[in-house]
């Protein structure tokens, strides 16, 4: 079954805004057991979108216990202003998630922009 965690984007870049592409997670310690997609606000307005992370375990990770952590990053792009040009925030979101004999899932996250 899996786990979907609901996220709020908070661009303070400016009103309008959007992802300059989909959401890609990174596996770091025994992240590749992890399956996650994601859903997302096409346009940040007015100042907030949402991200939606579903996580699975795949088939590498039947048998494991203990955590698997990784990253999931995504772009946030913003219209210029008047005096500037296009910008742009990279968004680092750590995740770690821990099982133990397939009964329960929790996860943390702590966003570094």
């Amino acid at each position: 079954m899996p786990l979907i965690i609901n996220t709020t984007i908070l661009n303070g870049m400016g009103l309008t805004g959007a992802l300059e592409g989909p959401p890609r997670f990174i596996p770091d310690v025994s992240g590749e057991i992890l399956q996650l997609s994601f859903e997302w606000s096409r346009v940040l307005w007015p100042w907030t979108g949402y991200l939606a992370v579903i996580i699975q375990v795949n088939e590498l990770g039947i048998d494991s216990s203990g955590p698997a952590t990784g990253t999931v990053e995504f772009t946030v792009v913003s219209p210029p202003a008047v005096l500037w040009g296009e910008r742009t925030t990279t968004i680092h979101c750590s995740c770690a998630i821990t099982s133990g004999c397939n009964t329960s899932a929790s996860a943390t996250s702590e966003a570094i922009v």
